[in-house]
Formats: C-alpha cells, structure tokens, sequence
C-alpha cells in the first residue's frame, strides 16, 4: 500500500534484481550522501525476489537513514520494470531521482544532479556517464544503442541507458510505461513534450553479467527500438505507416500480375511460373497491410478522440469584473 504521508520535495528510488556483493555498501553511500541534502526527502528501496539475508541488512541501515525510508519487497523477482515501476508507484516526491542498482557513478553526483533538477527547468535529466571506464567492446555497444536510438528518434542524447536519472513527478504521472520501454523514458517523455536534458558525471564502476550481450538481448534491443519507432511516428497515423507499406507491397505485386498478363496475352504459359504465387502473395498482403491502416484509423477516431498529443504548460488569464 502506497504511504499518504504528504510528499517530500524529493523522493530517491533504489532497485535492485540481483544478489550482488556489496548491496550494503551501495546502501550505506546513498544513506550518506542524500542524508547530506537539505531538502526534504524520502528513500525508496525495492528489493526485486532478491530477498534475506541480505533484506535484514538493508532494513537495519534504512532504520537508522535519519529519514523516512521504504523497502518493497517482491516476492518473486519480477525484473527491472516490475521493480522500477513498484517504485515510482510509491514515491510521493515533487521530484524523484532514480539510484543505479550498483555503484556506477560517483554518489558525490547525487547532490548535484539533485539541484540541478530542482533549481533548473528542464522536467527530466538523463545522466551521461563520461569518461566511460568500461570495456572497449562495452563502449562500443553503448554507443551503438545510443546512436541507433537517436537516429530512431530524434534526441541526442549520449548515455540513455545510465542508471542515474532524475524527474519532476509530472512526468511519471502522464508518461505510460509498460514494458523494457522504460530504458526509453526520456524519450517518451520528450514525446509528451517534456524538457529533457543531461548532465554528465563521473563514471566509477561498470558491471557485465554472465549472458549480457548474447544473441537474444540484442534482438530484444532490436525490437524496443522498433516499438519505439512506430511509437514515436505512427501512433496516432498508423494508416501512414501500414498503407505506404502496404501500398507498395501492392503496386509490387500489380506489376508482377500485369507483366504476367501480358505474358498470357502473347501466348505463354503461366500457370508453373513461382512469379505467378509471388505476384498474387504480393498483392494480397498489400491489400491487407493497406486494410489494417484503415482499421488503426478507425479505431483511433473512435476511442482516441480524448488523447491529447499536447500538454499545457500553464494558464494566465485576467478576468475582468461584470
């Protein structure tokens, strides 16, 4: 159950997934540091199915924070989002700043990165851990992904996937996250026509496990940027996307049908060609990639007319007495 006590100006949000050796001396750096800011502030702590012993160690050093602090706990590991969206759930902030499960950057940044958030006016900063330490290989692929992100999207940004984030509660209450689409965050947040921007920060430490970079992950990746493709692009006008594809895929199709036609006309037999099966499958497909555009339209006129793809700022007016 979500606490009601009032909301802190900043609510901090650390998840973990893993059992990792020195969860306590990642809790007790956090502890010091955000005990070191002035402003008002709760911890919230989300221990993903990872569960005693190490659940007793954290409980005993939350209880001594000095501040109020939370643990979650999931029964059964439910993953990073599960565990990212159980906190964000019950962080009551005006701001929230979200903490690297593992010590990835330098806990001094915490301070700063807090300020910048609440005296700036962007509404989400992205940290950009820079330099990098890691690996060649590591480095390499992030900056891939980064790169394969921004072409996808639009926003440049140099270290999407950093652990280190922080927001204005705004953003959490009209951003939908579902899904591994929360490495996404701040792009969907620029969707919904958010300030987003970054910061950089010292990177200390980067942890590779066992199965990080086989095969699968990097389909996984693959279809996140492609879900986010469509997202960014054709949500609101999927008949632009599924009938140009469609449309092509048709005309295609046409053109094998008519030159076989004329094929048949001149005498030729068609009826074995494998051109015969592809012009008709072409054709076909067209039609129904063409005829699933139509339907997204419809159904979006009929239950996406109160979606709104802006948001309003703010509101001045000056009513004049009658």
């Amino acid at each position: 159950m979500r606490h009601t006590a009032p909301g802190p100006a900043v609510s901090y949000v650390w998840t973990f997934s893993f059992r990792e050796p020195d969860l306590e001396d990642t809790l007790r750096r956090y502890l010091e540091v955000i005990a070191t800011i002035p402003d008002t502030k709760d911890l919230i702590v989300v221990d993903d199915g990872v569960g005693p012993p190490i659940q007793d160690a954290l409980l005993g050093r939350l209880k001594a924070a000095g501040f109020p602090t939370y643990l979650y706990f999931l029964r059964r590991g439910g993953g990073e989002a599960a565990a990212l969206q159980t906190g964000l759930q019950h962080a009551t902030g005006e701001t929230i700043v979200l903490l690297p499960s593992y010590r990835q950057v330098d806990e001094a940044e915490i301070p700063r990165f807090t300020k910048a958030i609440l005296e700036g006016s962007l509404d989400y900063i992205a940290s950009w851990r820079n330099p990098r330490i890691d690996s060649w290989s590591g480095r390499k692929l992030s900056g891939w992904f980064n790169a394969m992100t921004g072409r996808v999207t639009g926003i440049g940004l140099h270290d999407i996937a950093s652990g280190l984030r922080a927001m204005r509660r705004r953003v959490v209450d009209e951003v939908p996250i579902h899904g591994d689409l929360y490495r996404f965050l701040p792009v969907l947040a620029v969707m919904q026509g958010f300030r987003v921007g970054e910061l950089q920060v010292q990177h200390v430490a980067e942890r590779v496990r066992r199965g990080d970079y086989r095969p699968g992950i990097f389909v996984r990746r693959f279809l996140d940027l492609l879900s986010l493709f469509f997202l960014s692009k054709f949500t609101r006008k999927p008949l632009r996307f599924f009938g140009l594809l469609g449309t092509v895929v048709f005309a295609l199709g046409a053109a094998i049908l008519l030159y076989l036609t004329v094929d048949r006309v001149l005498g030729r037999a068609i009826a074995d060609r494998p051109l015969l099966v592809l012009g008709v499958l072409m054709f076909v497909l067209g039609a129904q990639l063409f005829s699933i555009g139509l339907l997204g339209e419809l159904i979006i006129f009929i239950y996406g007319r109160d979606v709104r793809e802006y948001k309003v700022e703010a509101v001045y007016g000056n009513e004049i007495a009658r």
